[in-house]
């Protein structure tokens, strides 16, 4: 009884534990990509006001009625609208552009140019002056002339436009056809799910109206795929999870037939899902949905440990069948553990995360068993399994153990020829599923954008700002070349938003040296023939340098998580448009602490650095289970023959999709490797038969494999095709590698007998 409130006890203790500290993560590209190397960087730069906007798309649902009209009302709703922080247009400039236009104008003499020694002399020409002043009375009479004016008095050559070259797309209002993109930037941050969840509602409540239907109106952004994905992910989780463990019990109630056992066994299971999850909080700080819905599948692999106690119980007292099965119990939780430990080894974020679930809850499971099941069973009246169908497997297979062991060699002699016909799939966005056709939509309005493609930039890092920004700059110039060789459409740069110091010191002296007494009185000759007004606009001189030092907040507003500043380190990224990233590639080839990132790239690399590392940890896991039952057997030979029908049993795999055509990608390969892991616990109690009942042994063997199967098909429910491909994988080998124990295992009492 003490046992029993101890379990109990321990279990509440666990349970609030967890619920103080559970933080659940959601987003797709922690699991995929983690938060640490280049893809950690790009995410961390886009982790401000950028993620909080979303692109609503207003266009004719049929017709040619105006947009424009419906837009300005529209838009003046949506400020009103809660949890709204701005709306605006895309074909209108930003007040906020021009205020800081002026305000740049007073560090013109230092921002004007990224190289003053090739460009100097042109931009300071004395005979150029007079087309300039007259180009300067255009703009003074443009639609734009207010800013100009504002501009010119403090900076009468117009500098300032000239080192605005990358960005005048940017200044000018621009209508891309009857339709108009609103954007709508939000107080929450992105992923704080609930709140932009509630604000998406409201959005479509506005655009329910009977005016709104008149018109098609598309929104995107980052919220957008945030929430779909987090709902997605939520009903994978819990579709899966009931499935699973709905599944494990009804299939355990069919065999044994008491709920008194099966309260028993749903002790242990809690301590497998409490001690897995609180142990994946404790070291990652957080717990992925996803690692969740893969640790519903450990309900399959942690029931196996209770299964055989109870198979073999019979009239038996409980703590003596623990104490007789532990060395076979503890030896195959031993091996199914390196299984999932060897996930974490690949690297993969996620698995890291799923291997630290299954290990402590693995331990956990079989602690519970060790320790705690025994009373829980002890005064219940227990049944053994009958299933008819495996006992008559195992009758056929040792009456036709030569011919089958045959049938094993020529397939592994098939696997080996399909192996160079394998398919590869490496392309993660594909095993990520994010919505297809929110995907499709989000394309389709960039593309009409044109501009900035996300996910592909132009990094930059170095030990302090100054660094990075010339680097930043160097980079910048290589940028414009291939804009003008048409390898490049546009980008977005720091610069002249933000300038390094020897930057604006070398444009200083460049304009020292050409904006001379004579230059200056040429320049009012020109304004004075242009009828312009000479006295405001021709104080040029200058006796200190006007230092560009600080960075004006509303930065924030144009330059969104293009910079990252922490101690000891700077992160930049510039923005790219369309472009041949081969050749933006090579161009930045050789510039220190530059590179190009494509999001898309990066993730197809690593899919296959993941492959390699895969079938590098499935040989490693394979040899190590390997080295464990040869210790435990004290013979290379035995640890070899109880290895068999799990390795049958992932090629099972590989020749079943080879000859489908089916693509592999590393998560089948890692699938490959639980299946061996699970299945090696079949080939020990087969062989070591410890109850002293084969029959028993088998039938808790066959009951076993059902609950695991069972927990790894549910995976099939979700929507992930990354849970898909589990599900398909780890139940194929699981029920072959059982199927292959009694035709490739000899029990060893039939080998003493031998």
């Amino acid at each position: 009884m003490r046992r029993r409130l101890a379990a109990v006890g321990l279990l509440l203790v666990l349970a609030g534990a967890l619920a103080a500290q559970l933080r659940l993560e959601t987003r797709l590209t922690v699991f995929f990509l983690g938060t640490d190397g280049e893809a950690g960087m790009l995410g961390r730069l886009q982790q401000t006001r950028f993620a909080r906007r979303y692109l609503l798309l207003i266009e004719p649902a049929r017709g040619e009625q105006a947009v424009a009209p419906f837009a300005r009302r529209l838009r003046r709703q949506l400020a009103r609208v809660e949890g709204v922080a701005r709306v605006w247009s895309l074909s209108e400039p930003p007040l906020a552009f021009l205020d800081l236009l002026r305000e740049y104008a007073d560090h013109a003499e230092v921002i004007y140019s990224l190289e003053p020694a090739r460009e100097a002399p042109q931009l300071f020409d004395p005979a150029t002056l007079p087309k300039r002043a007259e180009n300067l009375r255009r703009a003074l009479l443009s639609p734009y002339g207010d800013w100009v004016q504002a501009i010119a008095r403090r900076d009468p050559l117009l500098l300032t436009l000239h080192a605005l070259e990358d960005w005048r797309d940017r200044l000018q209002p621009r209508r891309h056809g009857n339709f108009e993109v609103l954007v709508i930037e939000s107080e929450a941050d992105a992923f704080a799910l609930e709140r932009q969840r509630a604000l998406q509602q409201r959005l479509r409540q506005l655009f329910d109206t009977p005016e709104a239907g008149t018109y098609r109106l598309t929104l995107t952004g980052v919220p957008v795929f945030a929430v779909r994905t987090q709902e997605r992910i939520q009903r994978d989780v819990a579709r899966v999870t009931a499935a699973s463990t709905l599944g494990v019990l009804a299939v355990f109630l069919g065999l044994f037939r008491t709920l008194r056992s099966l309260l028993a066994v749903a002790v242990v299971l809690a301590f497998a899902a409490e001690a897995g999850a609180l142990a994946t909080q404790l070291a990652f700080g957080y717990v992925h949905a996803l690692t969740l819905a893969l640790g519903g599948t450990l309900v399959g692999v942690c029931i196996d440990y209770p299964i055989h106690v109870l198979a073999h119980c019979g009239g038996r007292e409980p703590r003596a069948v623990v104490r007789r099965l532990w060395p076979a119990l503890a030896l195959g939780g031993g091996t199914t553990l390196i299984g999932y430990l060897a996930l974490g080894a690949t690297g993969y974020p996620g698995f890291e995360q799923v291997a630290v679930f299954a290990g402590a809850g693995i331990v956990a499971a079989l602690l519970a068993t060790r320790y705690f099941l025994p009373d829980f069973i002890a005064a219940v009246r227990l049944r053994r399994p009958r299933l008819r169908p495996l006992t008559a497997w195992r009758g056929f297979a040792c009456r036709h153990r030569r011919g089958l062991q045959l049938v094993a060699v020529l397939a592994v002699a098939a696997a080996g020829a399909a192996w160079p016909r394998l398919q590869w799939l490496d392309d993660l966005e594909k095993l990520a599923a994010v919505d297809p056709a929110l995907r499709r939509q989000d394309r389709q309005l960039r593309a009409r954008l044109g501009g900035i493609e996300p996910g592909r930039a132009v990094l930059v890092a170095a030990p302090d700002l100054e660094t990075a920004l010339q680097r930043a700059e160097a980079a910048t110039l290589v940028l414009r070349r291939l804009r003008e060789t048409g390898a490049l459409a546009g980008f977005q740069p720091l610069y002249p938003w933000y300038v390094s110091q020897a930057l604006q010191a070398r444009n200083w002296h460049h304009y020292q040296n050409h904006v001379t007494p004579e230059f200056v009185a040429a320049w009012r000759r020109a304004l004075a023939a242009a009828g312009l007004a000479v006295e405001p606009l021709s104080q040029l001189a200058r006796s200190e340098p006007p230092w560009l030092k600080t960075f004006d907040p509303r930065l924030a507003e144009l330059m969104v998580g293009q910079v990252q500043l922490s101690p000891g380190r700077a992160e930049l990224a510039i923005w790219l448009g369309s472009h041949d990233p081969a050749a933006v590639r090579a161009a930045l080839a050789g510039l220190e602490g530059v590179r190009y990132f494509s999001q898309h790239d990066h993730v197809n690399r690593l899919a296959q650095q993941y492959r390699r590392r895969a079938l590098k940890t499935l040989a490693a896991g394979v040899a190590v289970i390997w080295a464990l039952l040869a210790w435990r057997y004290r013979s290379p030979l035995a640890a070899l023959q109880l290895l068999a029908p799990p390795l049958l049993g992932g090629t099972t795999i590989l020749i079943g999709f080879a000859a489908a055509g089916f693509p592999l990608s590393f998560f089948h390969l890692l699938a490959a490797l639980l299946a061996i892991a699970i299945c090696v616990d079949y080939a020990i109690f087969y062989r070591e038969r410890r109850g002293g009942d084969a029959a028993a042994t088998y039938q808790a063997m066959g009951a076993s494999m059902l609950t695991t199967v069972t927990a790894f098909a549910a995976l099939g429910l979700a929507s992930q095709p990354v849970l898909q491909a589990l599900a398909l994988a780890v139940t194929a080998g699981v029920v072959s590698g059982f199927l292959w124990c009694p035709v490739l295992v000899v029990p060893l009492s039939e080998s003493k007998e031998s």
